[in-house]
């Protein structure tokens, strides 16, 4: 019986040590975004990114993001908010909402941009994208409606 308790309390100090190595790399990489809080300073990182700087397992290191909030400059932050696979060919869903954002911000109010051409616009621009995918952002992301239903 007795060891069975010290079995559990050694995996209880290295499960600290797991997220112990696991915080100090995600911040490590997120260094800019936690200094600046500016979504374009996030960089693309995966589970598997950090599983490799760590070797920690990258299912640990998933349910180690789901349960640990980190306190910053008086707020708290979901570690798995500080995730993102880059989206598109390595651009990350932010850059991407950032730009459309631009792109809708100063739209002429009298020919709106449909997202067949913000597609078209941000295909041209190196960004490959569907129109599908444009919508999802614009709903999600940007919380904005259809073009003839913005004012």
């Amino acid at each position: 019986m007795k060891d069975i308790k010290y079995y559990k309390l050694e995996e209880i100090m290295i499960s600290d040590k797991y997220i112990e190595k696991t915080i100090n790399e995600i911040l490590k990489w997120q260094k800019k975004y936690l200094q600046t809080n500016n979504k374009k300073d996030l960089r693309q990182m995966t589970l598997q990114n950090i599983s490799d700087l760590t070797d920690i397992d990258k299912s640990v290191i998933s349910r180690i993001c789901k349960s640990v909030k980190i306190e910053l400059l008086d707020k708290f932050i979901d570690l798995k908010s500080l995730f993102h696979s880059g989206g598109i060919d390595g651009n990350s869903a932010f850059e991407i909402s950032s730009i459309m954002l631009d792109l809708i911000v100063n739209e002429d109010p009298k020919h709106r941009y449909t997202d067949t051409l913000l597609c078209e616009i941000l295909n041209a621009s190196g960004y490959p994208i569907s129109r599908r995918t444009v919508c999802k952002y614009r709903e999600a992301h940007l919380k904005y409606p259809k073009y003839n239903k913005r004012h």
